[in-house]
């Protein structure tokens, strides 16, 4: 990286975590307790991490069924009765500085950064009704620095706007390389019923049961290199659930992508347990898109198994395009004795291309630009690896292959906690693969640039 990169680097880091520190100080300040109230307001310091993997791996693991969040806070539950309401207020400061070096000879190193301030409110208002606001601000700076950045960012906003149905996303300044929006990334309300429970409103929808890829997802799917992703952007919907005995349930959701609701998805899914093992079966239309398919996630002598299918069919898209394709997903996890963990997935991508020379036929696809589908090729391998070295030092490496044309990358992390409220993460992916001939592609990941990254991240 140049020197010039490097000042930059310094400069964006300092100014955001003395803004960040001034900030949790004043924060300090504000009367939160826990007394009792009409409004009760609980802030605690046990932070919680959710399911069976930390750092890196909670990172690239799909939101749960519910759609809570990968960090959380634990919070009083509100007593069964009308007079009783609670309110949880959480949050956190994140920034991310990039930098991205691309593959053609002449291209210079670029700096990005990406800063986002989240306020979490979620309260009852008796034991069947509960509600959730996020409230979000972000700046990116240097938002247009490469065409790939976004998929490791998670900068969505830079590029296009969010296929919503609720004017629910502001700009705040958009000018030369800056911008500043804010947003409610969740606004909902949840009734829980005898019968069903149903959510209205902005929310997270997951149905994807892979770790890297989840071609079930039919709402919003994470990139598989994306570097956060403790929450998954929500989408305007109806959520219904409705339980069948104690290990049965189907799901039914409408989910409206445009103002006048000529853009929409439609989704059933329906799950069941067999001994140790979640099987069910999805189907939806999504935009012109009929998909429909299959998905298990189980355990057999502590190792994980899961595996998801999906056939799309699609009579309106480009003509240069594949209409009927089947995409899937197999993965198997571990945790071994001496603390290390591995995961190991593979990917068909029905839609990609078996010939790198006509990867550029796909650029143009909407698949690609509303996040569907994020890679070229047809099969890949991908896997993460774990170790903690420390109770404050973790290490992960991640890696991605395109088992056609021989490219992928690799990304080693290094997490290290500050405090309970607090972390930093340092690192890189580390792409290899033939670079372009001329203006033919000649591998995937070749395309893609080094990418070194810094991440501060405060809760509170």
């Amino acid at each position: 990286m140049s020197v010039a990169a490097e000042i930059l680097f310094t400069k964006t880091l300092f100014k955001q975590t003395l803004f960040h520190l001034i900030m949790l100080n004043l924060l300090s300040f504000l009367p939160f307790s826990g007394t009792e109230a009409w409004a009760i307001v609980n802030l605690r310091d046990d932070l919680e991490l959710e399911d069976f993997v930390q750092s890196q791996s909670v990172l690239r693991t799909p939101q749960s069924q519910d759609a809570q969040p990968a960090v959380q806070r634990t919070t009083v539950q509100p007593e069964n009765t009308w007079n009783s309401i609670s309110v949880r207020a959480t949050g956190y400061v994140k920034t991310l500085a990039l930098g991205l070096d691309a593959p053609a000879p002449d291209s210079p190193i670029r700096a990005m950064d990406f800063t986002r301030a989240r306020l979490m409110l979620e309260g009852d208002i008796s034991s069947w009704i509960r509600w959730t606001v996020h409230y979000e601000h972000f700046g990116v700076i240097n938002a247009n620095s490469g065409s790939n950045a976004n998929l490791f960012s998670g900068d969505r906003s830079s590029q296009t706007q969010r296929a919503s149905l609720l004017p629910l996303d502001w700009t705040v300044k958009h000018s030369g390389s800056f911008l500043w929006r804010h947003e409610l990334d969740r606004l909902n309300v949840h009734f829980r019923l005898p019968a069903a429970d149903i959510v209205v409103g902005r929310q997270a929808i997951s149905w994807g049961v892979g770790r890297l890829w989840t071609p079930a997802d039919l709402f919003v799917s994470f990139s598989p290199v994306e570097i956060d992703q403790d929450f998954k952007p929500g989408v305007d919907a109806v959520h219904m659930k409705f339980p069948f005995g104690n290990f049965s349930q189907i799901e039914v959701v409408y989910a409206a992508l445009e103002e006048d609701f000529r853009t929409h998805t439609l989704g059933l899914r329906g799950q069941t347990s067999i001994q140790d093992f979640d099987v069910g079966l999805m189907a939806g239309k999504s935009y012109r898109d009929f998909v429909i398919g299959p998905f298990f996630d189980g355990e057999v002598r502590g190792a994980g198994i899961r595996a998801e299918f999906t056939l799309t069919q699609n009579t309106a898209g480009r003509l240069d395009e594949r209409r009927t394709f089947v995409r899937g997903v197999s993965s198997v996890d571990y945790r071994f004795a001496n603390g290390v963990y591995g995961l190991l997935e593979y990917y068909y991508n029905g839609f990609g291309k078996t010939d790198a020379a006509s990867y550029s036929r796909l650029f143009p696809s909407q698949r690609l630009t509303r996040g569907e589908i994020f890679n070229l090729g047809r099969h890949y391998l991908g896997a993460i690896f774990e170790y903690e070295f420390h109770p404050l030092v973790q290490g992960s490496l991640f890696s991605q292959w395109n088992m056609l044309d021989h490219s992928g990358l690799v990304g080693p992390l290094l997490s290290v906690s500050l405090s309970d409220e607090a972390d930093v993460r340092l690192g890189t992916y580390l792409p290899w693969g033939a670079d372009l001939n001329g203006v033919q592609t000649r591998s995937e990941f070749g395309l893609y640039p080094y990418i070194y990254y810094l991440q501060l991240r405060l809760y509170f």
